[in-house]
């Protein structure tokens, strides 16, 4: 049996956010293994005002200690108190004891984005004689330039690149959802570590989650009213359900609408919040289209009753360099255990090419997603129900997170 410590300055609960990857993987580890997992009692991702406490988490029946180490409050991604954050983070992660984890760690995992803490993480690895793994959610500061050039020439860059370069380099492993991600790390280090690829995942908990009429949001009670009254109707209803950061390319989305607006038998539909919804908004009223409204947000364990209601789902990224290296959305295990009908577009390997299932459109066009609306709305039901099946039955097998943390398991045993 392992002592395991997985470090994620921006995981959460599911009481103060949502129950994301190092929890869940943390809860299946917790199994077999002893098990902690540090995070930050405030980040700007939770959704709760209350801070974050240190407390044995029993939400799923796998007893796991969270450690939730005092930084300072934060509500805004782009607060300068963040990046002092980092540093606090990981001044703090040095000072952990056997008394404060529980254990002596045997295993650390380190969890990006957040690169300046991997140096808390060293050397609490190197006071606990114990290895330390590297997984890599999303290479910083590779998609903070990628996404704006302006920042290339700011002064956290360099630092991060240092410590980037630093944790490739001195990690007994790499764990990432990025599939390609040895070819970059040997371009920065000429050699690759050994590496496990663990795309994101479905915990059982969430799939069999389901909410009475009388326990839904109100959020969720309008969306789902609205998406009844499309298809009774006669409508297809095409979704998208999510963030709408400027890494989900939304709007493809409405510029497929604008496409087909005057078929009026499609309907699109975007749920949800962020930076870009206004001006998503502005130009569908600049469009002036009839076949698409926004809605809120709805809490996370309504999602799947939503994404089961409608026809078609959307996901979609921007045509960046930064994904030949790989692609994880966090949504598409969730998009696919619901059976419903996908429209993936993206300049990366697909999970749906690998399932053979739904569609994969390899080009950032308007006219291709609308013919793949009306190619899956033309679909005969035998094979929608084939299609359906395949994704089922494959995020089950191969996507759960009692799977990937075997695999995980496995890894951090042999390296």
């Amino acid at each position: 049996m392992e002592n395991i410590l997985i470090i994620n300055q921006y995981s959460s609960t599911p009481k103060t956010g949502y129950a994301g990857r190092s929890f869940y993987l943390a809860s299946e580890l917790a199994k077999k293994h002893e098990c902690a997992l540090v995070s930050s009692n405030y980040n700007h991702l939770l959704k709760t005002s209350f801070k974050q406490e240190t407390k044995t988490e029993e939400n799923l029946g796998f007893p796991f200690r969270i450690i939730a180490l005092k930084v300072l409050r934060v509500t805004n991604s782009r607060s300068v108190k963040r990046i002092l954050n980092w540093v606090l983070f990981s001044i703090k992660l040095v000072f952990l004891s056997k008394k404060s984890i529980g254990f002596i760690p045997t295993k650390i995992i380190y969890s990006s984005p957040s690169l300046i803490s991997y140096v808390g993480a060293y050397f609490l690895a190197r006071k606990f004689e114990c290895k330390l793994y590297f997984e890599v959610r999303d290479i910083w500061p590779l998609t903070i330039k990628s996404f704006n050039s302006k920042y290339e020439k700011s002064f956290l860059i360099k630092p991060m690149e240092k410590v980037e370069k630093f944790a490739y380099e001195t990690c007994n492993g790499l764990i990432s959802n990025l599939s390609s991600l040895p070819d970059y790390v040997e371009k920065i280090t000429n050699k690759k570590p050994p590496f496990l690829f663990l795309p994101n995942g479905i915990s059982k908990s969430e799939e069999m989650n389901s909410i009475s009429d009388s326990y839904r949001s109100n959020e969720a009670r309008d969306v789902l009213s609205k998406i009844n009254n499309l298809k009774n109707s006669g409508k297809i209803v095409v979704c998208y359900c999510g963030g709408l950061s400027q890494a989900n390319a939304m709007e493809l989305f409405v510029n497929s609408a604008f496409s087909i607006k005057d078929d009026l038998s499609i309907f699109w539909l975007i749920i949800g919040d962020g930076p870009e919804k206004e001006k998503l908004k502005d130009l569908s009223r600049s469009f002036n289209l009839k076949n698409l409204d926004f809605y809120p947000s709805v809490r996370k364990k309504e999602v799947l009753n939503i994404y089961k209601s409608v026809d078609i789902l959307f996901l979609a990224n921007n045509f960046l360099d930064l994904y030949k290296y790989g692609i994880s959305p966090m949504k598409l295990p969730e998009y696919l255990i619901s059976g419903t009908p996908i429209i993936h577009v993206t300049n990366s390997k697909s999970l749906l090419d690998d399932l053979k299932c739904w569609s994969v459109v390899s080009i950032f066009d308007k006219n291709a997603v609308s013919n793949e609306v009306y190619k899956i709305s033309n679909m005969d039901k035998a094979e929608l129900k084939r299609n359906s099946k395949i994704a089922i039955r494959s995020a089950r097998k191969f996507l759960s997170y009692e799977n990937l943390a075997n695999e995980l398991d496995e890894f951090i045993s042999s390296y």
